[in-house]
């Protein structure tokens, strides 16, 4: 994994290094939760709020067609609230968005689709159980993510744009070490783009 996010880094060193190449930055809200936990009903896991900032690179490649990179702090977790026990989980993640993307013909060029991976590495993370923070230790989780992206913007000037995006995680975050339950992520977040 580390070997893909290095290739990964420099694809987007490349298309940098082009002049055809469209730069922006973009910050925008998260919504995500773990599912998949063994013994756990999903819908006992709730949406944590965080956030998301970085880098944008969109290089065209034909007609309407192009590639999209990005390089991203985000914030990740879940929460649970029960009778006996309310928790809360906090990651520090930095993730790279790649995909292809798709310019619709209409509306002046102004609405983008996209699908692609995202990878992602865990920089830590706290656990509060009952308000009190417990640090994840490093042998706690898996810190390499691969995900599945799939999103759209709306380009409301040449230069400010809003995207809206879904992610999910296939890969297990937690070790077997601390238990059965592993869960995958999962993300939808909301955003403003602007392009230089």
């Amino acid at each position: 994994m580390k070997k893909i996010f290095a290739f990964a880094a420099m694809a987007l060193m490349v298309m940098g290094a082009s002049a055809q190449v469209n730069f922006g930055v973009k910050g925008g809200l998260n919504m995500s939760k773990m599912t998949e936990f063994t013994g756990v009903n999903d819908d006992d896991i709730d949406r944590l709020a965080g956030f998301n900032a970085g880098v944008v690179a969109e290089y065209p490649v034909a007609l309407g067609i192009g590639l999209r990179g990005e390089l991203l702090f985000q914030t990740n977790g879940m929460k649970s609230e029960t009778s006996l026990v309310d928790q809360k989980l906090k990651t520090n993640n930095i993730v790279m968005p790649i995909m292809g993307e798709y310019t619709l013909p209409f509306l002046e060029n102004r609405i983008s689709v996209y699908c692609g991976i995202q990878l992602g590495y865990c920089l830590g993370g706290v656990w509060t159980i009952n308000d009190n923070d417990v640090d994840l230790e490093s042998d706690d989780y898996n810190a390499f993510d691969l995900s599945g992206v799939i999103g759209a913007e709306f380009m409301a000037t040449d230069h400010i744009g809003i995207e809206g995006r879904f992610v999910r995680g296939t890969s297990e975050f937690f070790n077997p070490n601390i238990g059965d339950d592993f869960g995958k992520s999962n993300n939808f977040s909301l955003g403003l783009v602007y392009k230089f």
